[in-house]
């Protein structure tokens, strides 16, 4: 049995929903509440109420077929977490409005002891107005998301605190530094960088948002502090320069073996964040002779993935990368093994950077036990890193919540600008409103 393997031209997958169901029937499997598959509309999707009820089936088929020692494991997929719950976390699922609210329920048997505060209710909100709305109104208590017009909206509301922190991407200008480009040589690059000056870029292109001074992995990350860039220095970029062979041509812009000193970056008009802080970026790098140009990105994205694949046609590549909780994950971006090639034409190093050096650094830190002992080696890494500089991190997206002020943790609130603030969410207490 393969899951999810109907064609469209051939057949509409949920003529077959009432074969399926009756398998599952047969086998005593429960069979899924169908309010899972209805929008607030009362709209019925039976193609992918289908797809879910032929993964179940073949999920049955493993357990069926399996040794077993593998049959455990193959049946999670027929369990419905509400009525077998499933797992050993500070909370367990009291009941589910499917498309409206998820209601937990303290855990006395957790390890750590049951949370502070015995029940929760998720729920559904399409329009993020209506959730800055509810929460101003003291209707609910937390706004995991919000956007830039909810945090606008809600800011001096009483009872509420609303806070931006660094989230789980990093903008950053990425330098193809394969033999013959144009930022080949490593003194380009930190020219470059000291030629723009990112600090006040960033500020001013995310509204003070975000700040510069992004390190190379998830920002708050144990394994090395925040880097912080460097100011503008005209001078020294313009040294840098001269050093590396690049001579002022008749326009300005300088040159070196018949190459101008000019790139491009590729932004959709949408980001405006993005757009501002190129076109900065351009004025303040031509004062050194360098050619900074702002294109527009086509709506499918086509250029971008295009430069991300070999051979990789570009000299400066502007984009945002996902970043993950352990260093592991994202210093990938800088293993000579991940770079792109003819063979290896798509993966997390575009920019073709490799050192042997730092690979070696960066494996030892992937294979050594205890965090202290990593902290050290990572810290090499940013050190190469930061001279080398392959890339420029620019700044980390920012996310946005909001809490209400009876949220407590300790003596204060939970503080909404740390990375990964709700990690101490079975601490968090509920204070009674004012005046009961």
């Amino acid at each position: 049995i393969r899951p999810r393997d109907w064609s469209s031209d051939v057949c509409s997958s949920d003529l077959h929903i009432a074969d399926l169901e009756r398998t599952l029937a047969t086998a005593a499997v429960t069979i899924p509440d169908r309010a899972g598959w209805t929008d607030l509309a009362g709209r019925f999707d039976g193609d992918r109420y289908a797809a879910d009820l032929l993964d179940r089936v073949a999920a049955l088929a493993r357990v069926l077929a399996g040794d077993p020692d593998d049959q455990p494991a193959a049946a999670l997929p027929l369990l419905d977490p509400v009525t077998h719950p499933i797992g050993s976390g500070p909370w367990r699922i009291a009941s589910v409005e499917p498309g409206r609210a998820i209601r937990l329920e303290a855990n006395d048997r957790h390890v750590g002891g049951p949370p502070s505060i015995p029940r929760l209710e998720l729920r559904t909100m399409p329009d993020p107005a209506t959730g800055a709305t509810l929460l101003a109104t003291g209707a609910i208590d937390w706004l995991p998301e919000l956007d830039e017009d909810g945090a606008a909206a809600l800011a001096g509301v009483d009872g509420v605190t609303a806070a931006a922190r660094p989230g789980g991407s990093q903008v950053a200008i990425v330098f193809n530094v394969r033999p013959g480009r144009r930022y080949d040589d490593p003194r380009t690059r930190q020219a470059f960088e000291r030629c723009l000056g990112i600090g006040p870029l960033v500020a001013d292109a995310t509204r003070s948002a975000a700040a510069a001074g992004a390190t190379w992995v998830a920002a708050g990350s144990w394994a090395m502090p925040a880097r912080v860039p460097p100011g503008r220095d005209v001078t020294a970029a313009s040294a840098l320069l001269d050093e590396a062979g690049w001579v002022a041509g008749a326009d300005g812009i300088r040159v070196r073996d018949g190459k101008r000193l000019s790139s491009s970056v590729a932004i959709r008009p949408g980001r405006v964040d993005l757009v501002a802080f190129a076109s900065a970026a351009a004025t303040n790098a031509r004062a050194c002779g360098i050619e900074l140009v702002t294109e527009e990105l086509d709506v499918a994205g086509g250029r971008l993935l295009d430069a991300l694949q070999w051979p990789n046609d570009f000299d400066t590549l502007l984009l945002a990368r996902p970043l993950g909780v352990d260093p592991d994950e994202d210093l990938a971006a800088f293993e000579g093994s991940h770079a792109t090639t003819e063979e290896n034409s798509a993966d997390a190093n575009p920019g073709g950077f490799a050192d042997p050096d730092l690979d070696a650094l960066i494996e030892r830190g992937r294979t050594t036990p205890g965090q202290a002992a990593r902290a050290v080696i990572y810290g090499d890494v940013a050190t190469r890193l930061d001279a080398a500089l392959p890339a420029i991190p620019l700044w980390d997206e920012p996310a946005r919540a909001a809490l209400s002020t009876r949220v407590r943790e300790g003596d204060a609130g939970p503080d909404l600008s740390r990375p990964r603030y709700w990690w101490d969410l079975p601490a968090w207490r509920l204070d009674p409103p004012a005046g009961t």
